[in-house]
C-alpha cells in the first residue's frame, strides 16, 4: 500500500474505533439519565458516515440488518424472561419490545464487524470464546454505568455468553456471504 492508502487505512480503522466507542460511551451515559437527542444523533452520524464511505457497503448494511434482527430479537427475548431491563423502555404498548435506541446501537456494532473487529475472521479457534466473553462484558459494563440491569444469575450470564460467542462470527460469516454471492 502506498502512504496515502495507509493514512487513509489507519484513518479508517481510528474512525470505526473511536466513533463506536463515542456513541457506546453516549448511550451508556445518556440512557440512564433518560437523554434520547445526543446519543441517537451520533449513532445516525456514526451509521451515515460509515456506510458513506465504506468500500464494501453492501456487505455492511447486510451486517448491520443482520445485527439490529439477532440483537432485537435477543435482547426482547432476555427482557421477556426478566435477566434484563433497559434504563430508558420504549413508552407502552411497546415497552415489552427492545429499546429503539438499541437498535441504533446495534447498527453502530455491525460497522465495526468487517473494520475494527474484521481480526476475529481470521482467528477461527478464538473468535467464539473471545466473542463471547466481550460481549458479556459489554453488558456487565453497561449494567455498572445503570444503562441496562441484569438480572445476575447463572442462566442470564450463560445466556450473554452463548449468543455473543455464536452471534459475532454468525453475522461476520452471513453478511459477508450473502454480498458475495451477489458480486458479480
Amino acid at each position: 500500500l502506498g502512504g496515502t492508502q495507509k493514512r487513509m487505512t489507519r484513518g479508517w480503522l481510528a474512525f470505526n474505533v473511536l466513533g463506536f466507542q463515542t456513541v457506546w460511551f453516549a448511550w451508556s451515559w445518556g440512557a440512564p439519565a433518560q437523554h434520547l437527542g445526543w446519543p441517537a444523533l451520533a449513532s445516525i452520524v456514526y451509521v451515515g458516515l460509515h456506510l458513506r464511505f465504506t468500500p464494501q457497503r453492501q456487505r455492511d448494511l447486510a451486517a448491520v440488518a443482520l445485527c439490529v434482527f439477532g440483537g432485537v430479537v435477543f435482547d426482547t427475548a432476555m427482557m421477556q424472561a426478566g435477566m434484563i431491563e433497559f434504563a430508558l423502555p420504549n413508552p407502552a404498548p411497546l415497552d415489552q419490545v427492545e429499546p429503539g435506541w438499541m437498535m441504533l446501537l446495534w447498527a453502530c456494532l455491525a460497522c465495526t464487524l468487517h473494520t475494527s473487529l474484521a481480526w476475529l475472521q481470521h482467528w477461527p479457534k478464538g473468535v467464539y470464546p473471545l466473542s463471547a466473553v466481550l460481549g458479556w462484558l459489554s453488558y456487565e459494563a453497561a449494567h455498572r454505568l445503570g444503562t441496562l440491569s441484569l438480572e445476575g444469575s447463572a442462566w442470564c450470564i450463560a445466556s450473554l455468553l452463548f449468543f455473543w460467542g455464536v452471534f459475532i462470527p454468525w453475522v461476520q460469516g452471513w453478511s459477508a456471504a450473502l454480498t458475495s454471492e451477489s458480486r458479480p
